[in-house]
């Protein structure tokens, strides 16, 4: 294998990120005429609200590596978590040791889990029978036959649990900051813009179940060799543990978001449709994790087992809401 150039890597990576984020993270019209954060700026905001998000980022800027790209309304939430979202596969790929494959999964307060890769399969060739139910989300982005030399495909559970961590830490870096978005005066996008985000928890759970369950049925020798990584289950563990609190704290910041917005108009309602369609998807993945085929796996990891998400009990009826049919027959469907 080649040696590693932190110079070119550097390089290249600025280069990819700075093209995907001013794409990905363009404000829409309605931000049109607020000014761009700057990168000291959002470094502040993370530095006051979020703890390892900021570890993270500024630990990759001692490497020259700054992702802080695109533009933003300052109260995006989406431009922090996506940041620091890239950031995490930053330090899971630089802090990496060629030499003996030693792969780096951060699991907060400063502290990280080297595990040294082993020979693992594509994931897809465990994840090509998913139901097509199942494959409206992240699927085809990470594990589908179109994206096979995607991180998450090629480097198997290695790889699903990079994504795992990354989408672990965008979510923890959602919730820390929401007493930064309530403070803006209108609707801060809150739900609208974060609500599908959280559905990552129990996919990414599902693709290492079912990869895992597949590996002990078909390749019982990659599923020995991975079981009997000790320092692997404990990453798995640790970020399981800090994604399921993140979710958890989400669905309280979207009680309290409900609780307290002072208009509930038929903008509010769509937001709060958006949530609850979020909320339904993430509670069909349960239902499937929950199948003793998974029970099993999870077990052997030493996991817990995912919950449904029924949150929304508390949220206002109002003349303005009870309008909006939409709203109320996602509401019903997972209360």
């Amino acid at each position: 294998m080649a040696a590693f150039s932190a110079k070119r890597f550097s390089v290249a990576l600025s280069v990819v990120l700075s093209i995907t984020l001013v794409f990905a993270m363009a404000p829409s019209p309605a931000y049109a005429a607020i000014a761009e954060i700057t990168n000291k700026q959002a470094s502040k905001v993370l530095k006051k609200y979020d703890a390892d998000g900021y570890y993270l980022v500024s630990t990759m800027h001692k490497y020259g590596i700054d992702l802080f790209r695109g533009s933003a309304d300052k109260y995006d939430i989406r431009y922090y978590r996506t940041n620091v979202h890239e950031t995490c596969h930053s330090y899971f790929s630089h802090l990496w040791d060629n030499k003996y494959g030693m792969r780096y999964y951060y699991i907060g307060n400063k502290k990280r889990i080297g595990v040294t890769k082993k020979d693992v399969f594509k994931s897809y060739i465990a994840l090509k029978s998913v139901p097509k139910r199942l494959r409206e989300g992240r699927w085809g982005e990470y594990v589908g036959k179109s994206n096979l030399t995607v991180t998450a495909n090629v480097y198997g559970i290695y790889g699903l649990m990079d994504e795992f961590t990354a989408y672990c830490w965008g979510m923890n870096t959602i919730v820390k900051l929401y007493p930064y978005a309530k403070a803006k005066t209108t609707n801060s996008g809150y739900l609208n813009l974060t609500s599908d985000y959280s559905v990552s928890y129990v996919e990414f759970r599902y693709f290492m179940e079912q990869y895992l369950y597949y590996a002990k049925k078909k390749k019982p020798a990659v599923y020995k060799q991975i079981m009997s990584d000790k320092k692997l289950l404990r990453a798995m563990r640790a970020i399981d543990k800090k994604f399921a609190s993140a979710i958890k704290a989400y669905d309280k910041n979207v009680v309290d978001y409900a609780s307290t917005n002072r208009r509930f108009d038929k903008y509010d309602a769509e937001d709060l449709e958006e949530i609850c369609g979020a909320v339904s998807e993430y509670n069909m993945f349960v239902k499937e994790l929950l199948k003793s085929r998974y029970t099993a796996i999870t077990k052997a990891c030493g996991l817990k087992n995912v919950a449904e998400r029924h949150p929304f009990k508390a949220w206002p009826k109002t003349p303005e809401l009870e309008e909006e049919s939409a709203y109320t027959a996602a509401r019903s469907a997972v209360i």
